[in-house]
C-alpha cells in the first residue's frame, strides 16, 4: 500500500510542500506547492501557522510529515578523534561536544554522523571525523508546539542546513560501523577526492551555505541574510513601502551583472541597487569558504544556487562572477527507491523540502532532533477516524475465519465416516469381527506377524555358505581346497584339504565368529599325499 511523504519548509515568505508517494521499492513526487505567508501586524510565527495550516488543507490524504530546525538555531561541529573504533568515538562524544559549545550538555538535544575520512590537509592519516550538530531544548521544544498548533506532528525534526543529499560521480565512503570485534578496521584514506560544491540555499531571512563533499554535506553554516535585504535596498532607494518593493523586485528586478541588459534607467538603476545589496551575502559566504579552507585544507570548486531566493533574475551570475566558482547542477538522492519515469526535477526554491521529503521516503539514518523527551510517539487519530471500517474489516475476516473452519470442520467429519467404515470392513474380513479401535487393531496385526506366521531364520544356506567363505583364512595364508560343504538344519559338515594342523586351528577359529555356529567339533586329521592334511569339521548351528 502506497504512502505519503511530506516534506514542509517554513519560511518567512512562503511555505513549500513536497509530497512524496512511497511504495515498495518506488516513489514518485505527487505534488509540489507552496502557500504564501500573509503580510500582517500579526506575529510572524502566526502568520507561518496559518499558511501551514492552509497548506495542508491541500493534502486530501493521509501522511508522515518531516521538518527541519532553522540552522540559526543549531550548532555545527566538526570533531575529529584518532581512533576509528565507533564504539570508543561514540562514547567520547558527548565530552568532546561540550568542549566545543556554550551551554551545559544538559540543556541541550544534540546528534551526529560519522564522515568520510580523508587524507587532506591538517588532517591524521588516521581516525574518525564526526560531525555534531547540538540544539537548545528550549529552541527544540519551541519548534514542536509550533507544529502542535498547525495540527501536525514531525515525525522527524532534522538540521535543515545538513539534510541535503545529492549524486554524485564519487559515491560517499561509508562511515565506520562498530561490529562484535573490538576494533573496527579503519577507512582507507580517498585516493581521488571528490570534487568540494558549495549549496547556497537562499531564502527570505536566512541562507544556508553547505559545502558538499560526494553530494554529502560535510560543513554547513547559516547566515541571517537572504532576500528581504534586497527588498528593503529597493524600499531604501525608492522611497517604497516593502510590499511596493517586492512587487518591483519580482516583476522588474534583476541584479546587473556582465551579461545584464535592463529595460530601462529604472532597471538599470534596480540592477545596482540589487548588486550592491547582494554584497554583505557574499562577504558572509566568503568568510564560510575561508573558514572551510583553514579546517580541511581544500579549496571549493563548484557552487549551486538554490531556494526562493534563488529565482531572483541575474543572482545567480552575480554570485558566479563574485566568487569565481564554476554553477553545476545537482541531482536529489533519492536512494534505492526507483523513480517514476514521469517525475521531473523540481524547482530549485523546494530545494529543502525535497530534501526533507526524501530524507523520510529513503529511510536512512540522518542528524534528527527529536531525541530523548522529544522523541516521535505515533499517533493513533487516523486509527480512531477509520475505527468503524476497521471494526467491520475485522468482523468480516473473523467471520471468514468461522465459515471457512466450519466447511473443513464438515469435510473432515465426512472422511472420518468413510474410513471408519472402510476400517470395519478391513478388520471383517482380516480377524472376522469389525474393530474401529486403532491400538486394538494394530496389536491384532502386530500379533499375527509375529507370532501366527513362521519365524524367518536369522540366516540361510545360502548365507551361512558365504560367511564360511568369507571368514576363510585368505589363500595367500593358507592352502584349503573344501572338498565337502553339506548344510542342513541345525547341522553343517566341512571337508577338505589344507596345509598344517595349525591351520585347521586357524580356519576353526575364524568360523567361530559366525552368529549361528553354536559349536566346532575337529574330526581325524590325516596326511594325504603332497604333504597336506585332510580335515573335517562338525558343526551345531542354530540355522537354518
Amino acid at each position: 500500500m502506497a504512502h505519503v511523504i511530506t516534506g514542509i519548509d517554513v519560511g518567512t515568505y512562503a511555505v513549500k510542500f513536497v509530497c512524496i508517494e512511497t511504495g515498495f521499492r518506488k516513489a514518485k513526487v505527487q505534488a509540489a506547492f507552496e502557500q504564501l505567508v500573509a503580510a500582517g501586524p500579526e506575529p510572524l510565527e502566526e502568520r507561518q501557522t496559518a499558511a501551514v495550516r492552509a497548506g495542508l488543507s491541500q493534502i486530501h490524504h493521509e501522511m508522515t510529515c518531516y521538518a527541519a530546525l532553522p540552522g540559526d538555531r543549531l550548532a555545527v561541529r566538526r570533531l575529529l578523534f584518532p581512533i576509528a573504533d565507533a564504539r570508543k568515538v561514540e562514547a567520547a562524544i558527548p565530552f568532546e561536544l561540550e568542549g566545543e559549545i556554550v551551554s551545559p550538555l544538559e540543556e541541550v538535544v544534540f546528534d551526529y554522523e560519522f564522515l568520510p575520512r580523508l587524507q587532506g590537509v591538517g588532517e591524521k592519516e588516521r581516525g574518525s571525523r564526526i560531525l555534531a550538530v547540538a540544539a537548545a531544548k528550549q529552541d527544540v521544544a519551541s519548534a514542536l508546539e509550533f507544529w502542535k498548533t498547525t495540527g501536525v506532528q514531525p515525525k522527524s525534526l532534522y538540521a535543515s542546513s545538513l539534510i541535503y543529499r545529492f549524486i554524485e560521480p564519487l559515491a560517499p565512503v561509508p562511515a565506520p560501523v562498530a561490529t562484535d570485534d573490538t576494533t573496527v578496521t579503519p577507512l582507507e584514506p580517498i585516493a581521488a577526492l571528490p570534487t568540494l560544491q558549495l549549496l547556497i540555499d537562499l531564502g527570505a531571512a536566512r541562507t544556508n551555505l553547505v559545502v558538499l563533499e560526494a553530494g554529502r554535506p560535510v560543513y554547513a553554516r547559516t547566515v541571517l541574510r537572504g532576500g528581504n535585504e534586497l527588498t528593503a535596498a529597493l524600499a531604501k532607494a525608492f522611497n517604497a513601502t516593502m510590499e511596493q518593493a517586492e512587487e518591483a523586485k519580482r516583476t522588474r528586478g534583476g541584479l546587473a551583472h556582465a551579461g545584464f541588459v535592463p529595460g530601462d534607467a529604472i532597471e538599470s538603476r534596480m540592477g545596482e541597487v540589487l548588486r550592491a545589496a547582494v554584497v554583505p551575502l557574499v562577504r558572509d559566504i566568503r568568510q564560510t569558504l575561508t573558514s572551510f579552507r583553514s579546517a580541511f585544507g581544500r579549496d571549493v570548486e563548484r557552487m549551486t544556487v538554490v531556494g526562493g531566493g534563488a529565482q531572483q533574475r541575474g543572482l545567480v551570475e552575480a554570485l558566479g562572477e563574485e566568487l569565481g566558482l564554476e554553477r553545476t547542477p545537482l541531482e536529489i538522492d533519492r536512494g534505492s527507491l526507483q523513480v517514476d519515469a514521469n517525475d521531473v526535477p523540481l524547482d530549485g526554491r523546494f530545494a529543502l523540502a525535497e530534501a526533507l521529503a526524501w530524507a523520510g521516503a529513503r529511510g536512512s539514518r540522518h542528524i534528527d532532533l527529536r531525541k530523548g523527551p522529544f522523541a516521535y510517539k505515533a499517533s493513533f487519530s487516523v486509527l480512531r477516524q477509520r475505527g468503524l471500517h476497521l471494526a467491520a474489516l475485522a468482523a468480516a475476516i473473523l467471520l471468514s475465519v468461522i465459515i471457512d473452519g466450519s466447511m473443513a470442520y464438515s469435510k473432515l467429519h465426512k472422511e472420518s465416516t468413510k474410513l471408519e467404515a472402510e476400517l470395519e470392513r478391513a478388520t471383517t474380513e482380516l480377524f472376522g469381527r469389525p474393530d474401529t479401535d486403532a491400538e486394538s487393531v494394530a496389536r491384532l496385526l502386530k500379533r499375527g506377524f509375529r507370532e501366527e506366521m513362521p519365524p524367518i531364520p536369522p540366516l540361510t544356506a545360502y548365507d551361512i555358505m558365504n560367511e564360511v567363505s568369507r571368514r576363510a583364512p585368505a589363500r595367500e595364508k593358507i592352502k584349503l581346497d573344501i572338498l565337502q560343504l553339506d548344510i542342513r538344519p541345525k547341522k553343517i559338515f566341512i571337508k577338505g584339504t589344507i596345509d598344517s594342523v595349525a591351520s585347521v586351528d586357524e580356519m576353526v577359529t575364524a568360523f567361530k565368529e559366525i552368529d549361528c555356529f553354536e559349536e566346532i567339533q575337529k574330526g581325524a586329521i590325516t596326511e594325504v599325499s603332497n604333504g597336506e592334511k585332510q580335515f573335517s569339521l562338525n558343526i551345531k548351528s542354530s540355522c537354518p
